[in-house]
């Protein structure tokens, strides 16, 4: 789960809102506050929800390729006699209504999202508007596309003897259209996430020092060159359905005997080329996606993951939704209308609709409606995204802990349940790993993890170690003014490998709970902390160490506990 933003922006990054390095150097910088700003359901869907998601969409990818394997083997199997059939219109049909109700179903959530969120009065910031209206565009597209779709197989399947009536001819055009938009959005959203460095665009100006902000920084009409690629593909394909409607659908207007050799699907030199090239632009769209996939992903690399966190990992969620999809698209485009490009089947397929494209589209659609939509965390959502923040260093931690809250109501107890937990460090974390490596090490003469350097991190001053033979349990006790170090040694011989595998769990503490909500711990795990009364003279230790740390220094006693596998567990 991603942490809420910063004041500048996190949902779609850009600029100093995203960069770790000036944020310890900011003890002041602000959080959005849930109260006041829209939030969108990315910026803290759990990793779980994310999954849950992408699995689901996954899912239905591999149904558009099933789909899309059917239709190649009917077409192999049966050519030109599958045209007077009903089985590629029904398919289309039962198919293309489930998608039709998924996608009327997210138009009603999503847009009562929206709508809720903008008569609640509360801000919006820029980057989640453009997002938001983006997808607006996305659904209403595919709404059409899909509308059209059955439009058309409702059509040949109530005159299933009637080959190429005009109708079809221009609902197809409908479809082709829609996938002209949908294939330029897929592009923008790829292209959304790459550092933008001042110095190319004059327009990307903006206060403050060696700041690069993202693509999502400008508006939506900054990718206006794109848009080349877009009318050129609307030329082909007006310019294709003209020349269409006046060839097999004008000589197939009075054909009505469910006969294929009557079929005359003979094209001009200009009518083939024309729909060669409306093909190679769909394949060219998907690998500029593809490519702009790449790009995005190589010019955040050069940059710390942390600059552009929120960047880093929206672009890996439009790979997770985005790409195996588009792999299956190229596939749809060169299997449905490129393999016997000139025959009536072809034709007849490819302007009924590309199913396995519409499932896997109005899939894609929805989980980026899911994603995309107004959502207000609930007090738990939220506490846990505030609590994926960190501090590069323990001089920083006070400070990022203050801002963590800074912009949370104190009325609502949030902000004070926030103070209350705890920051991961990095710091913390590189000192706490020479104290794991310093419990394998401890007896012996030979080594460069020194105990002077672990005592010297926290200036400790006194240490102790509790060691229990059976089971080889070791644990170093260190104090100091202010600070008790607490670190277990992991598995180390085979009494403690034999631990391991007791992998069992048994209730603990004995007393605690009833027999449905007993609370219940690994097996070896805790026979190698109470063997040899380990716990109570562990205990005892812990007792002495803080006294000690009180009695040498001023203020509350930070116990720091840690250790490495089993000593983790411990």
């Amino acid at each position: 789960m991603e942490a809420l933003p910063a004041a500048a922006g996190t949902m779609l990054p850009g600029g100093n809102g995203e960069a770790e390095a000036p944020l310890d150097k900011n003890p002041g910088l602000r959080h959005y506050d849930p109260h006041r700003d829209v939030i969108l359901r990315v910026e803290w869907i759990t990793d779980k929800a994310m999954q849950n998601l992408t699995v689901t969409v996954q899912i239905l990818v591999f149904t558009g390729a099933v789909l899309l394997a059917a239709v190649v083997a009917l077409k192999e199997v049966k050519g030109n006699d599958l045209v007077f059939m009903p089985t590629i219109p029904t398919m289309n049909l039962v198919f293309g209504t489930g998608c039709m109700l998924e996608l009327l179903f997210t138009c009603a959530i999503f847009y009562a999202r929206v709508v809720i969120a903008n008569r609640s009065g509360k801000r919006w910031d820029p980057k989640r508007r453009r997002a938001v209206v983006l997808t607006e565009i996305e659904l209403g597209t595919q709404t059409l596309n899909m509308a059209a779709f059955l439009t058309t197989n409702a059509i040949q399947l109530a005159d299933r003897c009637t080959f190429f009536p005009r109708s079809i001819v221009w609902l197809g055009l409908v479809q082709w259209l829609c996938w002209n938009t949908l294939c330029l959005i897929s592009w923008v959203h790829a292209d959304r996430f790459r550092p933008v460095p001042n110095e190319k665009d004059s327009t990307l100006a903006r206060p403050g020092a060696n700041e690069v902000p993202l693509a999502t920084d400008l508006p939506l009409t900054s990718h206006w060159r794109k848009l080349a690629l877009w009318l050129a593909f609307l030329g082909t394909t007006v310019a294709t359905n003209v020349k269409l409607a006046d060839g097999p659908a004008d000589r197939a207007s009075g054909l009505s005997q469910c006969d294929a050799s009557l079929l005359d699907c003979h094209q001009t030199a200009g009518l083939l080329v024309g729909q060669a090239i409306s093909i190679v632009l769909i394949i060219l769209y998907l690998l500029l996606y593809l490519y702009a996939t790449r790009r995005s992903l190589q010019q955040l690399s050069r940059f710390s993951y942390n600059r552009f966190r929120v960047g880093n990992r929206l672009i890996r969620i439009q790979i997770r939704l985005r790409v195996l999809a588009v792999c299956v698209f190229l596939l749809c485009c060169i299997l449905y209308a490129l393999l016997q490009f000139s025959s009536c089947v072809s034709y007849w397929v490819s302007w009924l609709g590309f199913l396995p494209m519409q499932v896997i589209t109005t899939a894609i659609v929805a989980g980026q409606c899911f994603l995309d939509s107004p959502k207000q965390p609930s007090d738990k959502e939220t506490l846990l995204a505030f609590l994926q923040e960190f501090a590069w260093t323990e001089a920083s931690q006070p400070a990022k802990r203050s801002a963590r809250s800074a912009s949370l109501k104190r009325t609502t107890g949030q902000a004070e349940g926030i103070d209350k937990e705890p920051m991961w460090c990095f710091e913390t974390a590189v000192k706490l790993m020479h104290w794991c490596s310093l419990c394998y090490a401890f007896d012996k003469a030979d080594t460069s993890v020194a105990l002077k350097t672990a005592m010297e991190l926290y200036h400790l001053e006194e240490y102790e170690m509790i060691w229990e033979e059976r089971v080889d349990t070791l644990c170093l006790l260190a104090a100091g003014p202010g600070t008790v170090v607490i670190a277990f040694r992991g598995t180390a011989s085979m009494a403690g490998l034999l631990a391991d595998m007791k992998i069992w769990r048994t209730p603990w503490p004995p007393a605690a709970g009833t027999w449905r909500s007993r609370p219940k711990v690994h097996t070896g795990f805790l026979h190698c902390y109470r063997s040899g009364e380990l716990d109570v003279r562990l205990a005892r230790g812990v007792r002495r160490a803080v006294q000690r740390a009180a009695r040498a220094g001023a203020g509350p006693v930070r116990v720091l506990v840690t250790g490495h596998s089993l000593g983790g567990a411990l």
